[in-house]
């Protein structure tokens, strides 16, 4: 119910239309209760992975983080994790096909999705964070790419959102 009434960094790049596996309107559908979300192998591959990918960035990294959920406003930010100064931010992603990945060959060749770009802007923008990693973990490994807030891209999260609101309402 929470997640429904929120304006989610999970959900952004649907809002934007940049996400690789749901529309703006397949969103419309899950934020209006006419579907629910259909957690795939992926998907818990993520989540059974993310404790010990989280552990291997700290150990990599000397970074302790949090995992907790912000909120600012409407704008919620479920983060893999914050340090205690928050200045710092960790989005994981543990792709189900490790190197093998997309993923892992784009943040290898330091490129950023676009559709985790604004995913990780939207939790810059929620948690006042100066900096983010993105950390991709095959389940041995780590890759690490540090994101800086873009000005310009708060300004399309909140447009893309406002545009997006109209639906709901």
């Amino acid at each position: 119910d929470y997640r429904r009434t929120m304006r989610n960094a999970s959900e952004t790049a649907a809002v934007l239309g940049v996400s690789p596996w749901m529309t703006p309107y397949q969103l419309w559908l899950l934020k209006t209760g006419r579907a629910e979300t259909k957690v795939t192998a992926a998907m818990q591959h993520g989540t059974e992975m993310e404790a010990t990918a989280r552990a291997a960035y700290e150990a990599e990294t000397g970074n302790i983080m949090q995992p907790l959920v912000l909120q600012r406003d409407r704008y919620s930010a479920s983060l893999d994790g914050m340090t205690l100064e928050g200045d710092l931010i960790v989005e994981i992603k543990c792709p189900y096909k490790g190197q093998g990945s997309k993923l892992w060959q784009e943040v290898q060749a330091d490129q950023v999705p676009d559709h985790y770009a604004a995913q990780v802007q939207h939790q810059l923008m929620v948690s006042g964070a100066r900096l983010a990693h993105l950390y991709v973990f095959d389940g041995v490994q780590g890759l690490l790419r540090p994101i800086e807030p873009i000005e310009h891209a708060v300004q399309r999260i909140h447009d893309g959102w406002d545009a997006f609101q109209v639906y709901l309402d």
